[in-house]
């Protein structure tokens, strides 16, 4: 294995350990949630405790907060001693593990597009919010954000549907860098707006775009790891995922 190959190994491994534990609130990942502060709650409070004292005490996986980003040093390093003990214990499966990495990475950004696609055509992302709610608007500039695009009800359907379709585009290999380039574009975006309002998933917009851009550039799977992908039964397991993943995305909004 060449550098670039196993530099690339090593990134999705880590990329896809920060994502799997990252804590979102979406359907399908409440026990899974719930997995992680069972897990997790014990090393990120001892490191807080430790080595930042001047903080409060551990007080949930929020967003952004110093517990998320505790959590995620955990996960770059549990998913870089995994990636060190495949490629050292299984070498020979190295590159079927890489694509199946990367694969997992592309079902993953879909699912997200597709779950915030969803919701916001449902009109639960973006709820209509009186502006007479808040007494101080330039201290609810998030709000106030999301009080104008849901006074735009034309405008969220065009964004629900738009990341709908980039999120269907991910699924299919002859769409999947078209996608990724709307996917990247996107949470550029996505990233200047929140950090200008004071909206928060930031941390988790940027490893979504560090992901979208590792797919990227590694669109191109190894001879022996396409050929696996091509098999029939990793077709119908393909299908299956594309149908779990795209209904679980549409029955978000009920939960």
């Amino acid at each position: 294995m060449n550098q670039r190959e196993k530099f690339n190994f090593y990134t999705a491994t880590i990329l896809l350990s920060c994502l799997i534990i990252t804590p979102i609130p979406i359907y399908g990942r409440r026990t899974l949630n719930a997995w992680i502060d069972f897990l997790f709650t014990s090393p990120t409070r001892w490191l807080r405790q430790n080595f930042f004292p001047s903080y409060q005490d551990f007080d949930g996986f929020f967003t952004d907060s110093l517990n998320y980003l505790i959590l995620l040093a955990i996960a770059f390093l549990l998913g870089l001693l995994l990636a060190f003990l495949l490629e050292k214990f299984a070498p020979q499966l190295r590159k079927y593990l890489n694509a199946l990495c990367n694969l997992a990475l592309v079902y993953y950004l879909a699912w997200v597009f597709l779950v915030y696609g969803f919701s916001k055509i449902s009109g639960h992302q973006f709820p209509k919010i009186s502006l007479s709610n808040f007494e101080n608007a330039r201290e609810n500039q998030d709000l106030l954000f999301w009080a104008w695009v849901g006074s735009h009800p034309h405008l969220v359907l065009a964004l629900g549907w738009f990341e709908i379709s980039i999120g269907l585009a991910l699924f299919y290999p002859k769409s999947r860098k078209i996608g990724l380039s709307a996917y990247t574009l996107s949470l550029v975006v996505i990233i200047t707006i929140n950090a200008y309002f004071g909206i928060g998933v930031i941390a988790f917009s940027i490893l979504l775009l560090l992901a979208a851009i590792h797919i990227f550039f590694n669109l191109r799977e190894p001879p022996s790891a396409a050929q696996f992908l091509e098999k029939p039964l990793a077709k119908s397991m393909h299908l299956f995922l594309i149908l779990a993943l795209i209904t679980l995305a549409f029955f978000h909004q009920k939960h």
